[in-house]
């Protein structure tokens, strides 16, 4: 498939999430447009565990319209882990929907130890 302008959704105004999903895209496609919408998500301000996966996922979802090529969701939490220091560590997951065909893709980011 190609591609003239690629258009992402991002489901957040948070602007490093919005500047990340820009610099991910523009590693496979030559002219990025990318637009951050507010929504709602069931999750609080610092998602735990399965939480901060279905904050990526609502986001996405939340953020879909027919309009963009696909729609991004990203969220950071913090993962019980019993060999760290503080007992956690923070990763970030992302969900990006490509919208044309509803092809869903999970994926998680590097993580790092809280103290």
């Amino acid at each position: 498939m190609r591609w003239s302008i690629v258009k992402v959704v991002v489901g957040s105004k948070n602007p490093t999430k919005i500047e990340g999903a820009r610099l991910a895209f523009e590693q496979y496609f030559d002219e990025v447009e990318i637009i951050g919408v507010e929504v709602k998500t069931s999750v609080p301000p610092q998602p735990f565990d399965s939480e901060t996966i279905r904050g990526a996922i609502e986001r996405a979802k939340k953020a879909y319209s027919q309009e963009f090529d696909f729609s991004v969701g990203i969220e950071a939490g913090l993962f019980r882990f019993d060999y760290t220091i503080s007992g956690y560590l923070d990763f970030r997951w992302l969900q990006f929907t490509m919208v044309k065909n509803s092809q869903l893709d999970l994926g998680r980011a590097s993580s790092i130890q809280r103290q």
